[in-house]
């Protein structure tokens, strides 16, 4: 993989000393690096760095061309290649203010320490690559707990406090290529493959001879068995609040399929009794339809007797007019009037008789009628009912099914 910058780099070195304090000129151009997820940052790049400082020195300034608008308060990105810079170099946070990413390569860097990484809060990309760098202490980032990329390459590192990286949450993207600690895999990409790493780190597998005492290997195993415990009890946690979500849905489906029994039980006695209402329902309408069936039959023999009245009544008149006809006699037409208003009465009697009959009738098939509309009505939210008895069996068997 190559993490350096494929730009040609043009740039000059100038120093000013005076005692310790350096001004530095730098080549100013936007560049990316490895785990910056393509990010361009404004860099400022010091390379063939050819003077020897065997003490800390003291940056007091940077000088170069910007690019149009840039100052070095935008400077995000400081790279420095080559050189013998044994050690960090101070006063860098006061020339460049923002600062996310510090690469220092091939510099003969022997040391780095917490303070000197104290003035970089913001430190979001850490790059350390062939330098003779062999212990990072487990203070180192204490101040940076932003980081994100780690880049430690080609180094000598021979020894890694356990807890040095264990307060980075926002590492997601580590390196410890070509090194003395040796892992089964040295880089990743991934916050849960970072995580591995780390935790190979916690559990002393990048410890030293010289720190290989006895009581430092007890400490490292503590640290494992501690942490093997805490992974457990979290399981055990875990599992405990699975348990205890099971058993509530375990009473929650326990009560509804109570409610569902309750349910089923009334549903089942409002069937009875629709069933024993359908029931009075078929002998009511069996006992109109014979009423029905009688009063068919008395208004067919009522129209048959109207019939025979109104025969009989015909000849009667022809048989009166004839006998008018012969009889002149006054006392015989009176005889006669009388039986005609007679006749006359039983024709009224006869008619009052038969809209009685009617009228009942009517009434009768209208009351009929509404009964039939009712039963109708009953016998549709029975079948309702049914259906929902139906679903109702379905769910539950499918919940007891599921538990």
């Amino acid at each position: 993989m190559k993490f350096f910058s494929l730009a040609i780099l043009i740039c000059c070195f100038s120093t000013f000393t005076v005692g310790n304090s350096v001004t530095m000129q730098c080549h100013y151009y936007m560049q990316r690096w490895w785990g910056t997820n393509s990010e361009y940052q404004y860099q400022c790049s010091v390379d063939n760095y050819e003077i020897s400082f065997e003490e800390r020195v003291f940056i007091e300034k940077a000088k170069g061309n910007h690019q149009s608008g840039k100052t070095n308060d935008d400077v995000k990105s400081f790279y420095i290649h080559g050189g013998n810079l044994k050690y960090f170099p101070k006063n860098l946070q006061n020339v460049f203010k923002n600062l996310e990413l510090i690469f220092i390569a091939n510099s003969k860097l022997i040391e780095i320490t917490s303070e000197d990484l104290r003035p970089f809060p913001k430190l979001k990309y850490f790059y350390l690559d062939k330098n003779p760098i062999e212990i990072i202490k487990e203070d180192l980032f204490v101040h940076n707990l932003e980081l994100e990329v780690l880049y430690l390459v080609n180094n000598k590192i021979n020894h890694i406090e356990p807890k040095a990286l264990s307060q980075l949450n926002k590492l997601r993207a580590i390196d410890l290529s070509n090194n003395v600690c040796k892992f089964d895999k040295t880089q990743a990409a991934t916050k849960f493959e970072v995580l591995k790493i780390v935790k190979k780190i916690e559990q002393g597998q990048c410890l030293s001879l010289i720190y290989r005492t006895p009581e430092n290997l007890l400490i490292s195993q503590i640290n494992q068995l501690k942490q093997q415990f805490y992974e457990q009890q979290d399981e055990i946690l875990k599992f405990k609040k699975e348990l205890n979500g099971k058993e509530q849905n375990m009473k929650k489906l326990t009560e509804e399929n109570e409610n569902y029994k309750k349910t089923i039980v009334e549903q089942e006695k409002q069937i009875k009794v629709q069933e024993m209402l359908i029931e009075n329902c078929s002998e009511v309408n069996k006992g109109m339809k014979d009423k029905l069936k009688i009063f068919e039959e008395k208004n067919e023999e009522l129209e048959k007797n109207v019939e025979k009245i109104l025969k009989i009544s015909e000849k009667q008149n022809l048989n009166l007019t004839n006998f008018y006809l012969k009889c002149n006699n006054d006392k015989v037409i009176e005889k006669l009037d009388k039986q005609d208003d007679k006749l006359q009465n039983g024709f009224k009697k006869l008619s009052t008789d038969q809209t009685k009959i009617l009228a009942n009738y009517e009434a009768f098939y209208n009351e009929f009628s509404i009964f039939t509309e009712e039963l109708i009505k009953k016998e549709k939210e029975l079948k309702v009912m049914n259906h929902s008895l139906e679903q109702c069996d379905a769910k539950l068997k499918e919940k007891l099914t599921k538990n």
